[in-house]
């Protein structure tokens, strides 16, 4: 684990009142099934900035996926 990691899992772990190791174990990579979440939470945060087709976008960018051309 890199040091910024070890930094900011300190900070989340202490801001959700867990340990380091409690945190660690609710880890797990993402998969595509994620997107829909990730995307609304992205709206909620940059509203009109996320275009209609971000979670597209986001199946491209994150996981190489292929026919996303940005417009």
């Amino acid at each position: 684990m890199n040091s910024q990691f070890q930094r900011l899992s300190k900070v989340l772990a202490k801001t959700l009142a867990v340990t380091v190791s409690e945190l660690e174990t609710c880890f797990y990579l993402a998969d595509s099934s994620v997107i829909p979440v990730v995307s609304k939470m992205r709206r909620q945060i940059y509203g009109d900035e996320i275009k209609e087709d971000d979670e597209r976008y986001l199946n491209w960018r994150y996981f190489q996926r292929q026919g996303y051309a940005s417009t």
